[in-house]
């Protein structure tokens, strides 16, 4: 008597869904789509196709077999649902921007980027800042690398981005004459000889503030200003000061300069406190420097077009050169006016707050 087997299995599937591997793949099992296939004696089970990739990601039919020892054979289909829910592995490495000669910089992805992967490839980079200019010159800045693949899965790394500005100013000169005071003594400073220099940030200092000339300087005096920027950046110009005697008929009264909004005494005072500001315009903080003709107080305020006041210094000032830091951080962008006050005079200057 001969035994055999002729009935075949009955394979019965169901639909899975596989996750993708760190390396891009996943293998999956006959028993993840056997939704309880049966025989009247034992079998095995074989799918196909049983592997994926990253160029699979979505529904995939496969078919699963049912052989039995007698070689009976039965088939059912499913859907192997492939996912990738791997994020990018992001990695960052800190980096130098350069400003341009107009004072601005754009960060690439290429700087920062250091080496990051995903297993089905990034698909976008994006960083969380790339343009800077002046006003980002000083401590470094963290900014934020976002990698995205396909599937929509991303994560972040953090680059600390230094701001560079190498550019020198432009010096530019300008020649001037004066005459003596009656103490025999003129002082001419350098920001208003050097008024004319530009940089791709702004001015910071010119140096020496101020130079004093004596009978001992009569005629033409070579007069070297350094000009600085923010970044210490510097160059160096030459102003030819004609230094003349004093005459009688040079001394005069207060009389009212319109332009300026200053009162002025040509000898007590040197054209309105020789008041100066610096930068100007400024993307920030400014610098007002001026001369007292004795130790006094002095009240500095700043105004905006509205009349409201947004800055007050108010301290006892030396004779002659004098600097003070106007506080400009988070003002609103535009024109403000400077006011300064001394005994019986006042000057007024307009600032300009730039982007």
């Amino acid at each position: 008597m001969t035994v055999r087997d002729l009935i075949a299995p009955v394979a019965r599937c169901k639909n899975f869904t596989a996750n993708l591997g760190a390396n891009g793949s996943v293998t999956v099992a006959p028993a993840s789509v056997n939704n309880i296939s049966t025989d009247n004696c034992s079998f095995t089970l074989l799918l196909t196709p049983n592997t994926f990739t990253c160029a699979n990601i979505g529904n995939n039919t496969v078919t699963l077999r049912a052989t039995d020892g007698s070689n009976n054979t039965s088939t059912c289909t499913a859907v192997v649902i492939v996912k990738d829910v791997t994020p990018p592995i992001t990695k960052c490495k800190n980096a130098s921007i350069v400003l341009d000669n107009v004072g601005k910089a754009t960060l690439t992805v290429a700087l920062v980027d250091n080496g990051s992967t995903d297993n089905c490839g990034i698909s976008s980079r994006t960083l969380s800042k790339t343009l800077f200019n002046c006003s980002d010159i000083g401590a470094a800045q963290n900014i934020i690398l976002t990698a995205t693949d396909a599937s929509g899965n991303s994560s972040t790394c953090t680059a600390a981005i230094t701001t560079i500005d190498n550019t020198a100013p432009t010096a530019v000169c300008m020649d001037v004459t004066v005459k003596l005071g009656p103490n025999g003594t003129v002082a001419v400073y350098s920001a208003q000889l050097a008024v004319n220099s530009t940089d791709n940030c702004s001015v910071w200092s010119y140096s020496p503030t101020v130079k004093v000339y004596t009978a001992a300087n009569l005629g033409p005096n070579n007069l070297t200003i350094t000009v600085k920027d923010f970044s210490g950046n510097a160059s160096t110009c030459v102003s030819v000061v004609t230094v003349e005697p004093h005459t009688v008929n040079q001394d005069k009264p207060l009389q009212r300069d319109k332009e300026a909004d200053a009162l002025v005494s040509v000898d007590a005072m040197p054209e309105d406190f020789g008041m100066f500001l610096f930068p100007n315009p400024s993307a920030g903080d400014a610098q007002v420097q001026f001369q007292l003709p004795a130790e006094q107080e002095y009240l500095l305020r700043v105004f905006d077009l509205a009349g409201r006041q947004v800055f007050l210094n108010a301290a006892m000032g030396n004779q002659g050169q004098n600097l003070v830091l106007i506080r400009m951080d988070g003002m609103a962008k535009g024109l403000y006016l400077v006011e300064l006050r001394a005994g019986l005079w006042r000057a007024v200057r307009r600032l300009v707050l730039i982007e």
